[in-house]
């Protein structure tokens, strides 16, 4: 009976993205941050190839 309750008490909630897990305390607008996140990791992609290369 319980589990039958929660169960439609969590249906009514909307699945958080993993955007909103990730930095949804943040007082940063998402575009900000995947801006951020994506020039990390091309940073990281460059340091791995000039690592490689000298």
């Amino acid at each position: 009976m319980e589990n039958e309750a929660i169960n439609e008490d969590s249906k009514d909630i909307p699945k958080k993205t993993m955007r909103d897990t990730l930095y949804g305390n943040l007082d940063v607008s998402v575009k900000t941050m995947d801006r951020v996140l994506i020039v990390l990791f091309i940073l990281l992609a460059l340091s791995l190839v000039i690592g490689i290369l000298v």
